[in-house]
């Protein structure tokens, strides 16, 4: 009898914790079946067992020590429970109580229950802590925190149902006491002491009842153990030269609380077909290279699920891999997508996109970049999807939702799962978990992450393709504690809410899913702890610390520690900026992917990525982003400079993660390399110019070239030198990015252009690139043109800053550049101005303008306020490009380079000197490529010349080549690539090309008298620039030789003779 007991309690054990021991199944399954299946059903000995139910007369409770400030505030009430109770315990005033019970021994699975009621006076202070705890024999305590508006620590404190459940009611609360004290102590305990509190400091009238406390582990309904057993049928030919493989499947199982016909099964055979049977047959007629796993997955009556798989072969044939699978980050389609003024508007507004567009324009842009090109797409769905949003969070101030009409946009963008694991899907509490998960449903998007209870949130979700099963888990940390932001929402044993992230519950999850996963994808929803950095602001949009843009080590650690347990790939979700990208023991954290499609108004927020990936024999085998900018709340490819300052941006982040992102700037991607780098290539050039100042000397801003990353720099002169490295923080001061906006524009882009006809981007006249900023004003104009960022962006007073741009003036009137400085991230506190460039005025050509930022010590976020007047007469057109703000790393001398890191996302340098105004340096610069080598070569438009003409040199060297010295014969050294040279004597020229090799080598083509310059004048044979005899003596010397020189055919009759002589004479005399 004791041994069945072992097993039953092994076997409950094994389903309620997802744990799976092969020689405890085994013995199950085959030698002890039957007995314990009838012995479960018939038994009722073994099920739920009373602690405490209140029913004595008496009962004795001991002080808890200084907490119980109202000692005697206690008593045995007939209110109760149920009607088979006919006693409960009441607390009320400031009073813990302890009472000692016979020793009882916790096991892992072990779940209590008790009954409890929360007697609420409306409109009074409440009870800070209304809860019920243990104690065990070595002195370990734990709480569980039901009601109380006191924020409490973990230290003591289970506190997930804190605030969930109704007051004024009784409610049956499920305690899982064995998994909690393991996941705290790290062992089983025996239980001793029972707590009750009800601590009231404020002296309210609130009052707390507890009822029938009953171990009810046996009560527990129990997961069916399910086997899969396969049996070849037949192989058939076909006309094709392929072989359909059948095989007949047959699902064994064993549970013990349902009735066969009361399970439901869902059999996936990962060739895109799947059954519904217990045992069907199948014929798998698809060729690949690989086998496919079958995927059971068996649900009985209390809703509890499992899972099995087996491996087939399938006729062999050229691969079907790679498989593609797209990640992207966090989806909010409510708000502003509904009404432009939201949220502070009535809710009637629907001037937005949605309304406007229809819900498929949401992804009209991205399409061809995510759904259309993958197998599998997955997201972080951040919003509720709820038909009447009727009952909102009670404590959170940020909450979201999204009309059902949303769905035909995630089925448009072919999104094939979504993780639930986020803070943001409880905001219309379950009613809004349950209608979300069925409109999810009825649209055939798989979700993970939140559930009804803690079992349904630590569910995975499994998608099989091409024979590849991949599981899907997720979690969060983000639950409300910070802010106490009751009910909090990680879920309980009987509560909703997302499936809390810890080490503990990791492993859980993992151990449930690592027999049948092929591959295993965690998503979490963590990030910055606003407990212990500043919170920029407070109010209407999603709360977040735009300065976060680094995990930190506790983030890395725990993330790390999921790929150590088994996850093949860490997507994380929340800072909503993007992060680095990290390759771990060969596999990929992504810190985080940032906003996907989501309405937040702050231009740290719009850039994104899609992480690809391709899956093949091996797990995932390659890795690559696409950068993507939110413009109008619409995602949309970055392109250009945009794309160019978004993946330099992410390979740096991801470089200080120890990882390397090779950037394509061609095809605007970036692969993240898993394997370590081989394959690299150094670029050389040369930089000189002026230093400016009397005794301390200072260039400009001096942009690299980016044909990669800074490496490393070498002064080439002598002196005292230092220099510095920067930033752009202003990513679309050059407007370059104009996507279309052909169905709706509210103006949320990066620049606000109000009214367009007198701010536009114009596209004819610029100063790099092809656009600029466009200003005009009349005299007949009341108002000033004023354009400003669409909302400011961050900057870090920690560095030092310069603004720089380029203006054109025609007729310009009062044209200036303001520096607007906030201390909050709603741009509502302004602690600092300067003007940058003061009023100019008139005609004046393209011009560039930098200077350094005085900033305030409060200055956190800065806004550029570009303005002009109306003109006295006529009209005003100033031009705007090239604007941006350098953030400056500090002032390095050479030994600072050898702890810069690349690739890198640094487009600027300043030298500094104290004893030359003049500098000379040499840039290198890796590219994570091999290039073909470099070898000097060039070609001449012309090589013969008259005097006074002009030749262009052209570079046709092979390889990249960044540096170019040319030396002609004569003239000064160019370093254009193409320069254009004149010749004012007559003459044969030497030309030599320089350029660097990838081993920071000179090597030079030249070519000797390369050019010819002749002076043209007719009569000129011997090109002295004279005519006179000694030309007469050379033609006649022709004659004499029969030989033929084209300056001697002075009639151009082809032939050297008397006649040319003759020619020759008249014009000498004529010139005389």
């Amino acid at each position: 009898m004791m041994n069945i007991v072992f097993y039953i309690i092994s076997f409950h054990f094994l389903f309620s914790t997802g744990f799976f021991f092969d020689e405890i199944k085994n013995e199950i399954m085959e030698s002890n079946r039957q007995i314990i299946i009838n012995l479960v059903k018939q038994d009722e000995t073994l099920r739920s067992v009373i602690i405490e139910d209140f029913e004595e007369d008496t009962l004795n409770l001991l002080t808890h020590g200084d907490d119980d400030v109202d000692p005697d505030d206690w008593f045995l009430s007939t209110f109760t429970s149920d009607s088979s109770s006919t006693q409960s315990l009441v607390l009320f005033g400031n009073t813990w109580k302890d009472q000692l019970i016979d020793s009882i021994q916790i096991y892992q699975n072990s779940v209590w229950q008790i009954d409890m009621y929360s007697a609420f006076i409306e409109d009074e202070i409440s009870s800070e802590i209304q809860a019920f705890g243990f104690e065990d024999t070595i002195g370990n305590r734990m709480y569980y925190s039901i009601w109380g508006s006191q924020s409490l620590g973990l230290e003591f404190f289970e506190n997930y149902y804190q605030g969930y459940f109704d007051t004024n009611q009784w409610t049956k609360l499920i305690l899982p006491i064995g998994i909690d004290w393991f996941d705290r102590f790290q062992y089983e305990p025996v239980i001793s002491k029972l707590f009750y509190v009800n601590d009231d400091d404020w002296s309210s009238s609130d009052s707390i009842y507890f009822d029938n406390i009953e171990d009810i582990t046996m009560d527990l309904p129990i997961a069916p153990l399910i086997e899969i057993e396969i049996e070849s049928i037949s192989q058939i030919e076909l006309n094709n030269n392929r072989l359909t493989q059948t095989y007949q499947f047959n699902a064994i199982v064993i549970d013990l609380d349902s009735e066969l016909n009361e399970l439901n099964f869902y059999w996936n055979f990962g060739d895109g077909n799947f059954g519904i049977t217990q045992n069907p047959q199948h014929s798998f007629e698809v060729q690949d290279d690989h086998s496919y796993t079958v995927f059971l997955t068996v649900e009985d009556q209390s809703g509890l699920i499992s899972y099995a798989t087996e491996s087939v072969i399938v006729d062999e044939g050229e691969s079907t891999f790679p498989l593609k699978i797209n990640f992207v980050g966090d989806i909010m389609m409510g708000r502003r997508y509904n009404c432009t003024s939201a949220p502070t508007d009535d809710e009637d507004c629907n001037d937005g996109i949605i309304p406007t567009c229809g819900p498929e324009y949401l992804f009209d842009f991205i399409n061809p970049y995510f759904g259309e090109i993958a197998d599998i797409s997955v997201g972080n769905l951040e919003t509720p999807i709820i038909d009447f949003p009727n009952n909102p969070h009670p404590t959170k101030s940020i909450i979201f939702y999204s009309k059902p009409e949303t769905m035909s946009a995630l089925e448009y963008s072919g999104i094939d799962v979504v993780s639930l694991a986020n803070n943001h899907f409880l905001d219309y509490m379950v009613e809004g978990l349950l209608e979300t998960q069925n409109y999810l449903d009825l649209s055939q998007i798989e979700y993970f992450g939140a559930g009804l209870n803690e079992e349904e949130a630590m569910r995975p979700v499994f998608l099989n393709q091409y024979g590849v099963n991949i599981g899907f888990i997720g979690s969060s940390d983000r639950d409300g504690r910070e802010n106490n932001e009751q009910p909090y929402l990680d879920a309980g044993y009987n509560k909703p809410g997302f499936y809390l992230s810890s080490e503990e519950n990791l492993i859980r999850q993992i151990q449930n899913i690592e027999s049948i996963s092929d591959l295993i994808v965690l998503n979490i929803h963590s990030g910055s702890e606003y407990s212990s950095t500043p919170r920029f602001f407070i109010g209407e949009d999603e709360d977040y610390n735009p300065f976060f843009t680094e995990p930190t080590r506790e983030n890395i650690v725990f993330r790390q520690f999921a790929i150590d347990q088994g996850v093949d790939l860490v997507i994380n979700h929340h800072p909503h900026v993007l992060q680095g990208l990290e390759i771990y023991n060969n596999k990929l954290i992504a810190h985080s992917l940032g906003n996907f499609l989501f309405d937040q108004r702050y231009p740290e927020t719009w850039p994104s990525i899609i992480l690809n990936t391709e899956v093949d024999n091996n797990g995932f085998s390659k890795f690559w982003i696409q950068p993507i900018y939110i413009h109008n709340y619409i995602p949309k490819p970055a392109t250009g400079k945009l794309a160019y300052r978004l993946l330099d941006y992410m390979a740096y982040k991801s470089r200080q993660l120890n990882t390397v992102l090779k950037v394509d700037y061609e095809n605007e991607t970036a692969e993240i390399l898993v394997d370590p780098i081989v394959d690299n290539t150094n670029i050389y050039y040369e930089l000189e110019g002026n230093l400016l100042g009397n005794e301390n000397f200072q260039s400009k801003i001096i942009n690299f070239k980016r044909f990669g990353s800074i490496k490393d720099l070498e002064f080439l002169m002598e002196g005292n030198f230092e220099f510095r490295l920067g930033r752009e923080i202003i990513w679309n001061g050059d407007f370059e990015f104009n996507p279309p906006t052909d169905c709706w524009d509210p103006g949320i882009n990066y620049w606000r252009l109000i009214p367009p006809e007198t701010e536009f981007i114009n596209d004819s006249i610029f100063y790099e690139g092809n656009y600029a900023l466009q200003q005009i004003r009349n005299s007949e104009d009341e108002n000033n043109a004023v354009t400003e960022i669409s909302y400011c962006v961050p900057i870090n007073n920690e560095y030092e800053h310069t603004i720089h741009a380029a203006i054109k003036g025609e007729n310009a009137s009062n044209a200036r550049i303001n520096v607007y400085y906030y201390s909050d991230r709603n741009c509502g506190n302004n602690v600092e101005n300067e003007s940058f460039t003061g009023d100019l005025n008139g005609n004046f050509a393209w011009t560039e303008f930098e200077q350094s930022l005085d900033m305030h010590n409060n200055a956190n976020f800065v806004d550029l306020i570009i303005r002009s007047t109306p003109p006295d007469n006529g009209v005003s057109n100033v031009y705007f490009d090239d604007l941006g703000i350098v953030q400056w790393e500090n002032w390095n001398n050479i030994l600072g380079l050898d702890s810069l890191l690349y690739p890198n996302d640094y487009y600027f340098l300043q030298i500094r000197s104290n004893d030359s105004d003049y500098y000379n340096i040499k840039i290198n610069e890796i590219i994570y490529d091999n290039l073909d080598p470099v070898q000097p070569d060039f070609y001449s438009s012309e090589t013969l010349i008259c005097v006074s003409d002009s030749i262009q040199l052209f570079n046709n060297s092979l390889g990249t080549v960044a540096w170019f010295k040319w030396e002609v014969e004569g003239h000064e050294i160019s370093h254009e690539e193409n320069p254009i040279f004149q010749f004012d004597d007559v003459g044969q020229f030497d030309v030599s090309l320089s350029i660097y090799d990838y081993n920071s080598e000179l090597i030079s083509q030249y070519i000797e008298s390369f050019i010819n310059v002749i002076s043209c004048v007719e009569g000129d044979v011997n090109m002295d620039d004279e005519i006179n005899v000694i030309d007469i003596l050379v033609i006649i010397n022709l004659i004499l030789f029969e030989d033929y020189l084209g300056l001697a055919d002075l009639n151009m009759d082809e032939e050297i003779n008397i006649l040319d002589v003759l020619l020759l004479v008249t014009i000498i005399l004529n010139q005389n």
